[in-house]
């Protein structure tokens, strides 16, 4: 079992109540990221008390940020004016993933920028040749030395072009984004990812005096503008569609009824007609961003594949693969963004579900209930799945998710509590 966190779930119990969706931490991250290209004091709201917020936060104190986070009221200051070049350890770098989007904003403010080989969950290859095929295509040089990748910046500065990504990474896009803000004359990024949070992230730097556009197909057209021009920004982070869906998810399961308030609904059509599917009954006010759940004691199994927006999401595969281990019938799942990302089926398997995995699709035999038992989440969204199956769970069950929970979920297990769960802490 890892070491950190473990948490003793007694299941039984259906979910009745309010629960209050976080800031994204797909948003936030290169958000603060982003800050590092204007100089100046900006500042962020609605920004999560996440692990993976603090280590970003971290790294831009190593830089000479000065950053002060209002935990209770969500409200990241950081003062860029002292931020000055310097090499962080790699221990630093990888452990979190998103580290890696410090990149681009470091390439457009000093010409030069590094990174190593991305940490976090442990879900798959993460390449960096989709970032690296950015940063050249607008006249950067690569320099190797071991695991660190030194990036450098022509003496004249970055120049625009035309940057064909043959996947819409998300990470990609943002570290390109990032590197073409200053880049002189016109870069069009061809077949970006398009996920709300690059459209949220694309707006702040609209606010800061970026000249970003769109078009088709999944174009976003970047004209370059002087550093000069960039100025701080007061910016409020989109809520988490991935934790909004989580939230229904464990209502589903346990047949509770939940209402959760600030969804970004607009995002989340694909996962809530899927509930709807399942014959869950799903009512929304989406002028108020509120999604109310009854789940139903007994539900249908549905199929998908997980894709880029505004397909089904790849984080919210293994929340439904808990939920699929109670439904009646058969679902599959097919995962196409991270080839290791099934990390919940071996515990959901422990637990009493019937779960087969043949190359890239898990097929899921419904059964009456889960057994609760003791078990690992290895990364972040097979911990959050593992939580809510032991909601359902008969039984005591032992969830150890290392640091991950603490990740991407901000105080999962008090607004657990406040619905109704039986959750502690173990000592």
């Amino acid at each position: 079992m890892n070491t950190g966190e473990s948490f003793i779930i007694n299941g039984g119990n259906p979910l009745v109540g309010d629960v209050r969706v976080s800031g994204a931490k797909n948003a936030v991250l290169v958000q603060l990221a982003a800050l590092l290209l204007a100089d100046g004091v900006s500042i962020l709201h609605n920004v999560p008390d996440i692990a993976d917020v603090h280590s970003m936060i971290e790294l831009l104190q190593f830089f000479g940020a000065q950053v002060v986070f209002d935990t209770q009221a969500h409200v990241v200051t950081v003062d860029t004016t002292q931020v000055a070049f310097a090499l962080p350890p790699a221990a630093m770098l990888t452990k979190f993933r998103a580290s890696i989007l410090i990149t681009g904003a470091l390439l457009t403010r000093f010409g030069a920028s590094f990174f190593t080989a991305p940490g976090g969950c442990p879900i798959g290859e993460r390449p960096i040749n989709l970032h690296m095929h950015a940063f050249k295509s607008l006249g950067a040089d690569e320099i190797i030395d071991g695991e660190r990748h030194s990036i450098v910046a022509p003496a004249d500065g970055l120049v625009g072009a035309l940057c064909i990504f043959d996947y819409p990474s998300v990470g990609a896009t943002e570290n390109a984004l990032l590197a073409a803000i200053c880049a002189k004359g016109r870069t069009a990024i061809y077949n970006a990812a398009l996920e709300p949070e690059i459209f949220d992230l694309v707006n702040m730097l609209r606010s800061m005096g970026a000249n970003i556009s769109y078009d088709v197909p999944a174009m976003i057209i970047v004209e370059g503008v002087e550093r000069t021009e960039l100025a701080p920004v007061n910016w409020t982070v989109l809520p988490d569609r991935l934790e909004a869906g989580t939230w229904l998810y464990a209502a589903a399961i346990t047949g509770g009824n939940v209402l959760v308030h600030d969804a970004p609904i607009e995002h989340m059509y694909v996962v809530l007609q899927q509930l709807d599917q399942m014959g869950h009954v799903v009512e929304i006010d989406e002028q108020n961003g509120v999604v109310r759940l009854k789940g139903s004691k007994k539900y249908s199994a549905v199929s998908c594949k997980t894709m880029p927006h505004p397909g089904f999401p790849t984080d919210l595969q293994s929340p439904l693969l808990a939920l699929l281990s109670c439904a009646q019938g058969v679902g599959k799942i097919t995962e196409t963004v991270y080839e290791n990302r099934f990390l919940a089926v071996e515990p959901l398997c422990t637990m009493g579900a019937q779960i087969t995995m043949c190359n890239s699709t898990v097929t899921v035999t419904g059964v009456d209930d889960l057994i609760g038992a003791e078990v690992e989440g290895k990364d972040i969204r097979a911990s959050a799945a593992l939580m809510i199956a032991g909601l359902r769970a008969q039984g005591i069950t032992r969830v150890s998710t290392g640091h991950h929970l603490a990740r991407g979920y901000e105080r999962f297990v008090e607004k657990a509590q406040a619905l109704g769960a039986d959750i502690t802490v173990a000592k």
